[in-house]
């Protein structure tokens, strides 16, 4: 277990995970609505994850329902191929990469306390199936809703069905190139780019 101080650090971790995620990240976000700053400053990070053929599965709050702005950003990304649910009330903020690591808030009354990072596996195992039971009583939000159905065992791919080497698919991930590293020595060009649009939305 590793402690993460602040919210600066918290989104510089961030901004590493979701380098590196290669499979699913799931997110319990018990924040409530999104300003519409803040849901226009989100679109191109979620459009990173997206384009890698990343699955983005999030749980909110039932409140966010009641802001046009939060709904109206849920579409979107539901039609690019996020699923969005939703529940009357969450335990804390927690974000799970691959199965593999989790980061849970320090304190669910205040996320800007910090974070520990969570990488034994039966720890992660317990809070993956925590985030399951609740994805299942979760009911669904944003338009692909009621006609996007996306198998729950593990694919790569969603309700878009992007061409593979197509050249809007190409420039927009075109950044992404090279290899793939968390350590010290990596390129940082990707880390720079992810770690700017999660201080931009004020992630976390």
């Amino acid at each position: 277990m590793h402690r993460l101080n602040g919210v600066e650090r918290v989104r510089d971790c961030l901004a590493t995970l979701y380098g590196e995620v290669e499979d699913e990240l799931l997110t319990f976000a018990p924040g409530g609505a999104q300003t519409a700053a803040n849901a226009r400053s989100s679109r191109p990070l979620a459009e990173v994850l997206l384009d890698r053929n990343v699955r983005l599965r999030t749980v909110c709050l039932d409140s966010a329902r009641n802001d046009p702005a939060t709904v109206a950003h849920t579409d979107r990304l539901a039609a690019l191929g996020g699923r969005i649910r939703t529940v009357p009330s969450l335990p804390n903020r927690m974000i799970i990469c691959d199965r593999r690591i989790a980061v849970v808030a320090v304190d669910s009354d205040d996320t800007a306390a910090g974070a520990v990072v969570l990488r034994t596996a039966g720890v992660v195992s317990s809070l993956y199936a925590l985030f399951e039971s609740v994805w299942q009583s979760a009911q669904p939000m944003g338009t692909t809703a009621s006609h996007c159905l996306i198998p729950e065992t593990p694919v790569r791919t969603g309700c878009r069905s992007p061409s593979p080497g197509g050249p809007e698919l190409k420039r927009r991930s075109s950044w992404w190139t090279g290899t793939r590293s968390c350590s010290p020595g990596a390129p940082r060009t990707r880390w720079n780019h992810l770690s700017r649009l999660l201080h931009e939305v004020q992630a976390w």
